[in-house]
């Protein structure tokens, strides 16, 4: 494995690590009654201002050309609602380890559309993973409940939890499509987008929060913690940024997701004194199963597309489509279509032997049309 890929997946690990201690200073601060959106709202805002005064100084904006930017304003609202849903989930009372369990369901089913989208057949492990994956879902979000008219299950929570999940793949696949981008801008976009929601969120009254109150009669306490934020979500918007574009979007899904479970269940646990129940530990086991199961199917799609090149020959065609054959072996490992490059970065494999994948199952095709005309 490449240096870089290696650096890379050390700063996913310890953007994980930040992530999850984000999340625990929502429940901190709540509990505190701080406001704890308008602070980070705040915090965020400050540190794109800072970011985007820096950017301007060293020349990067420069260097950015006009496919790029569509990437950077991406990442940038992309990351902002993954971390505002978690955040919301949190409000409406989903655990913490609950909600970053629910998260890791997105490694699964990204990995699935990219073996999809490839044209490949599904193998046991692929099923397995996906049935691990939605039992595991189903046992974490308190599977009792769904026959009682419960009303302490959070539901919204988790929901908004599942949707976070599904949106930290396309997150890694933005940051992905921005390599070459500086992490500095990268950072900026989501300061600034995720800052703007935040404050949108309180402006609106979807969470009931009194900042100039809380400004007031803590003024210590308050500035304190706007300080503690900005340093955690600058060093945690750096780290995601620059290793999200170093290693493929399925490791740094997998690590980060894996991450924040963890860490989300201890703080749980020690933290707000809910340790999770035997049932729910066994869900966010299958999950984490599930995303193991999937990264070992991965492995054997890559080994035995090693060889898909050397499987697609022109010449084993009748001779009437010979022309037509060079010409896809021509086009294919020029074509990087978005559909290719996502699937690429969640089957695990390079985008060559994606392409290589989907040009045998297109001549397979065009031969067995040839068998039956």
């Amino acid at each position: 494995m490449m240096s870089g890929e290696i650096t890379g997946m050390l700063l996913v690990g310890g953007a994980g690590i930040l992530a999850a201690a984000l999340a625990f200073l929502q429940v901190v601060l709540t509990d505190w009654k701080l406001p704890y959106y308008s602070l980070f709202g705040t915090a965020e805002l400050l540190l794109a201002l800072a970011l985007a005064i820096i950017i301007a100084m060293t020349g990067e904006l420069s260097k950015i050309d006009s496919q790029q930017w569509k990437w950077v304003l991406l990442r940038g609202f992309i990351g902002s609602w993954n971390f505002t849903l978690t955040l919301l989930a949190l409000t409406l009372g989903a655990p913490l380890g609950d909600v970053s369990a629910l998260g890791t369901i997105n490694v699964v089913f990204a990995a699935l559309f990219g073996l999809m989208f490839l044209g490949e057949q599904l193998n046991k492990l692929h099923v397995t993973s996906v049935v691990l994956s939605l039992v595991g879902a189903v046992l974490v979000s308190k599977p009792d409940a769904l026959f009682q008219s419960d009303a302490s299950v959070p539901w919204a929570g988790y929901l908004l939890a599942l949707g976070a999940g599904l949106l930290n793949g396309a997150m890694f696949i933005a940051a992905r499509k921005s390599q070459g981008t500086s992490s500095l801008v990268l950072s900026c976009s989501v300061c600034a987008q995720e800052g703007v929601v935040q404050w949108i969120i309180v402006l609106t009254g979807l969470v009931k929060e009194d900042p100039v109150h809380a400004t007031v009669s803590t003024p210590g306490l308050t500035c304190a913690s706007l300080a503690v934020l900005m340093l955690v979500t600058l060093v945690y918007a750096v780290a995601m940024n620059a290793g999200s574009q170093m290693c493929p979007a399925v490791i740094s899904s997998t690590i980060f997701t894996s991450v924040q479970m963890t860490l989300g269940y201890l703080a749980q646990t020690f933290y707000q004194r809910e340790p999770p129940q035997v049932i729910t530990m066994l869900g966010a086991v299958l999950m984490l199963l599930a995303v193991l199961l999937m990264a070992v199917g991965r492995s054997k799609t890559s080994t035995t597309s090693n060889m898909a090149e050397d499987r697609v020959e022109p010449e084993c065609l009748e001779s009437e489509f010979t022309s037509y054959t060079s010409d896809i072996v021509a086009r294919a490992p020029s074509t990087e279509s978005l559909a290719s490059f996502i699937a690429a970065e969640f089957a695990g494999l390079s985008l060559s032997s994606a392409n290589a994948i989907r040009l045998r199952s297109t001549v397979q095709a065009v031969t067995v049309g040839a068998a039956s005309a």
